[in-house]
């Protein structure tokens, strides 16, 4: 099981490198082998990456051999597109999320927990995301369904962790609050493309809000080392999800606002919960504790600063200022592998003291 872990984590990552170099194709620079491939960055990255993540995750702690069918089929939906059989590509991708939704179904069976039905829902906000893709609707249709699976999937993981703070009623009350209004939006858009951006918007706008200020990250951001690195991740993703919220609230989810909004999200949001959890994960994943390492902070200062400059060039209408934010984005992803394996290089070399 380790080992098929191993395979999905490396296809992941393989994912990854492919969506980066699409999506700098798709701001113009010139990358050899993948220009045709730049029209599919969205669900290489949404769908191929973070789902795969997501799922190799959520079939760790599954335990069960079946559990890999997920993120199998995740990556197999990659493949098709980068293979030419797009037809295939959206139907592996809904049988994906589908066992995404079972797997944490069936934790939630054994306990349940409100968290454990956001995780689903935000599974099943990925399988309407891919059936409008399969439907020949536009990515910027099923992106949002990808957005409210991201949302929900790790709103889920850090409403959680605050078992361990006091939690009133009124917080629980908001929180269900906030992500009903984000399944909502995804109805809601299949009536009123504007009226479900809004939705979509202010549910954004309150879970970002209610993560600033219930996460346990209040906690850890006061702490040193990794802990205090994760926190300010952690707290950093949270702004962003907000400001994503704003964006669509009050300019809508429409080109240029739709880059802008998208990637507020997927990058400022998801890579930075990415950059909080990876070492830890992968450390869980390959057998090492990762040792925390000062160059972290360099990869997680140029993302933020990329991404607020993306946002910045998309809403003000600066081509080549977004198109050198995408190198950023790069830069800071690649910067973010190099310090992370150097670690597990480290962290390998070192004996373990009993």
């Amino acid at each position: 099981m380790v080992v098929t872990a191993r395979v999905a984590l490396a296809g992941g990552a393989a994912t990854l490198t492919i969506g980066v170099l699409t999506g700098l194709a798709r701001l113009g620079w010139h990358v050899p082998l993948v220009s045709l491939w730049a029209l599919h960055h969205g669900p290489i990255m949404a769908v191929g990456f973070l789902g795969t993540l997501v799922a190799t995750e959520r079939a760790l702690s599954h335990k069960h051999p079946l559990a890999f069918l997920s993120p199998v089929l995740g990556l197999g939906a990659t493949l098709m597109l980068l293979t030419g059989v797009l037809w295939l590509a959206p139907f592996l991708a809904i049988g994906s999320a589908l066992g995404l939704a079972i797997i944490v179904a069936q934790s939630h069976l054994l306990a349940p927990s409100i968290e454990s039905v956001v995780a689903v829902a935000g599974a099943l906000a990925l399988a309407w995301g891919n059936v409008l893709w399969a439907a020949n609707h536009p990515y910027s249709d099923a992106a949002r369904g990808w957005i409210v699976f991201l949302a929900l999937t790790i709103a889920a993981e850090r409403f959680e962790l605050t078992r361990f703070l006091p939690r009133t009623r009124v917080s629980r009350v908001a929180f269900v609050a906030f992500v009903a209004l984000m399944i909502l939006a995804l109805p809601l858009s299949s009536v009123s493309s504007d009226l479900g951006a809004r939705a979509l918007g202010i549910g954004a706008m309150g879970l970002g809000a209610w993560l600033l200020w219930f996460d346990v990250a209040r906690k850890t951001v006061r702490q040193k080392q990794f802990a205090r690195f994760s926190g300010v991740c952690l707290f950093a993703a949270s702004a962003w999800l907000v400001v994503a919220g704003l964006i669509a609230l009050t300019r809508g989810l429409n080109p240029p606002e739709y880059d802008a909004g998208l990637h507020a999200v997927f990058l400022g949001f998801g890579f930075s919960m990415i950059f909080a959890h990876a070492p830890m994960l992968l450390g869980a994943a390959i057998g090492v504790r990762i040792p925390f390492t000062n160059v972290f902070w360099f990869h997680a200062v140029l993302l933020h600063f990329s991404v607020a400059l993306r946002i910045l060039a998309d809403l003000v209408g600066l081509p080549v200022a977004r198109s050198w934010a995408g190198i950023m984005h790069a830069v800071a992803l690649l910067a973010f592998v190099i310090s992370t394996l150097t670690s597990v290089a480290r962290a390998k070399r070192r004996p373990l003291s009993i």
